[in-house]
């Protein structure tokens, strides 16, 4: 299979059609929505406002205002779980918009933006059970272990479960690369096969299993181009930003006004420019997965 052609494919298919970096940006952000953590159980006491006022003054104003104001709390917590939902949603949406985008556009049929997310739509809820699944396949063994490990911390088997600490840290690692492998073909066989969720676990099990040594190049390749992906955006950013910030000085030294509103535009330039690169790169790497994917099922 020629890797690269697939990677021009994938690229000319992510510059083209430039509604696609909506999907993009929103498949990648709502990986991170579960990242948040429930923090309602921590109490402050006197000793860490005390400090955190003397040191912090600012954020010591913002905790007291919480601490001294639960409706003020209730509301903000409300619309940040409507937000992470709203998240969720688009984002799965957005899942499956980009891989039947990369479908017909590889088969050179007209797509638009609301062609793509009417499409997905239409896989909102079993593409959402789908994903469901993959996280407590993936939380559940971390829970048992967990449990396990404090029963003998509390017998105080200490060695016991430091060793099976490490042993369980090397196999869910394996765990994890393999459900990392499997699941974005599930998706796929979901999505453009019309398989059931069941049906597209076992599918991609026996195509990771048939095919696994591409697999495992493709896999590898796409982490190798997200890595100098960000070195690229790092090193630009600091060539940039360095140009920018010896701008700003000197118009500091003309006039503060002018600085603040300069500062401003950059900053909001700066926001428009990196998401319309996670957007891009979010894009780039679905479509390379699903056009890979294609190839697989024709290859022999």
């Amino acid at each position: 299979m020629d890797f690269f052609k697939i990677i021009k494919q994938s690229y000319d298919l992510t510059f083209k059609n430039k509604f696609l970096w909506f999907f993009g940006f929103f498949s990648i952000s709502y990986m991170g929505i579960n990242s948040f953590g429930n923090t309602s159980n921590y109490e402050v006491d006197k000793a860490d406002l005390t400090s955190l006022q003397s040191s912090f003054p600012a954020l010591y104003q913002i905790i007291n205002f919480f601490k001294e104001n639960s409706e003020a709390t209730i509301v903000i917590g409300a619309l940040l779980f409507l937000f992470c939902l709203i998240m969720f949603v688009v984002g799965i949406i957005s899942q499956a918009s980009l891989i039947i985008s990369a479908d017909k556009g590889s088969r050179q049929e007209q797509i638009s933006f609301w062609t793509a997310w009417r499409a997905g739509a239409k896989h909102f809820w079993r593409l959402a059970l789908l994903y469901l699944l993959q996280i407590v396949l993936l939380l559940v063994p971390m829970l048992f272990l967990g449990f396990i490990i404090i029963i003998l911390m509390f017998l105080q088997q200490n060695f016991l479960a430091i060793l099976l600490g490490l042993i369980f840290l090397v196999v869910y690692f394996l765990w994890f690369f393999t459900l990392s492998m499997i699941f974005p073909y599930s998706f796929r066989f979901l999505v453009l096969s019309e398989n059931g969720i069941i049906e597209s676990l076992r599918n991609s099990a026996k195509l990771l299993f048939n095919k696994l040594g591409q697999i495992l190049v493709f896999y590898l390749l796409n982490y190798a181009l997200i890595f100098l992906f960000y070195i690229g955006v790092f090193v630009a950013a600091v060539l940039v930003g360095a140009i920018f910030t010896a701008i700003g000085y000197g118009l500091y030294l003309v006039s503060g006004l002018v600085a603040g509103l300069y500062t401003a535009i950059i900053v909001i330039a700066s926001l428009s420019v990196l998401f319309a690169a996670l957007g891009f790169l979010g894009a780039f790497i679905s479509n390379n997965m699903t056009l890979f994917f294609k190839g697989l099922l024709t290859s022999n």
